[in-house]
């Protein structure tokens, strides 16, 4: 069993009920009482934030192509830049190692 709580509306002041009822009620406060003529359907309006929107999907686009090019050619070239100055010192290290075996 659901219970429902209705909620009150706020009661309108008198002097609010007393102009509805001169004019024949909440319903006609129109000041035409002609009957409206029906409207042409209107074309549909560009949304009205639309461009603001694209652009937002550009620069978020923008963002991850740059941080996509920044994981798989900067990091990767540091690395290898950092093996090539590993390679370079172990060789020299070689090298002395070789010279002293060649005076031994």
């Amino acid at each position: 069993m659901k219970l429902t709580v209705r909620r009150r509306r706020p009661k309108e002041p008198a002097a609010l009920q007393r102009l509805y009822a001169l004019h024949g009620g909440k319903a006609s406060r129109s000041a035409s009482a002609a009957p409206k003529e029906p409207k042409a359907p209107r074309e549909p309006k560009e949304h009205p934030h639309r461009r603001r929107r694209i652009l937002v999907a550009v620069w978020t686009s923008a963002v991850v192509a740059a941080a996509g090019l920044l994981l798989l050619l900067v990091l990767p070239t540091r690395a290898w830049l950092a093996q090539r100055s590993d390679i370079a010192s172990a060789q020299q290290k070689l090298a002395v190692i070789e010279n002293e075996n060649a005076k031994l």
